[in-house]
């Protein structure tokens, strides 16, 4: 064999361990899930970061999940303070201001349904300025 065949032979083979080098550090790299550019240094780095995050967010407690609202309690609890003569004040305004706008919404259709139309009821147990509070307050 000449010497140029023997370069050629030479050279296409470390080419071809060069190709495949690079194609199995390029798996490697990929198995291992480092990033175009990215050290080993700051792959572990990263996965650190991580796992203190999971850390910190598996040692923190979790708020409790609320549970459904059930507006009959609060429809009667309406009624009891317009129920009969006089009107209990303060326990329909404590109610009132404790509820939320969706609450107020399934407590004011519980009451429809059982008492009759709140509006009306309100109506008749308030006057002038605390009248026009009162339905403001539960959205009429």
């Amino acid at each position: 064999m000449s010497k140029a065949v023997k370069i050629a032979v030479v050279s296409t083979i470390v080419v071809g361990i060069g190709v495949a080098t690079f194609f199995i550090v390029k798996n490697i790299r990929k198995k291992m899930g480092l990033k175009k550019g990215q050290s080993l240094k700051e792959l572990k780095e990263a996965e650190e970061q991580k796992a203190k995050e999971e850390e910190v967010k598996a040692n923190t407690p979790s708020k409790p999940k609320e549970p459904e609202y059930d507006p009959t309690a609060d429809a009667k609890e309406l009624h009891r303070t317009m129920a009969g003569a006089g009107t209990y004040d303060d326990a329909f305004w404590r109610l009132s201001n404790r509820l939320t706008s969706a609450q107020k919404s399934m407590v004011k259709g519980k009451f429809n349904a059982t008492y009759g139309n709140l509006k009306d009821w309100i109506e008749g147990d308030f006057s002038w300025s605390a009248e026009d509070r009162a339905l403001k307050s539960w959205g009429y």
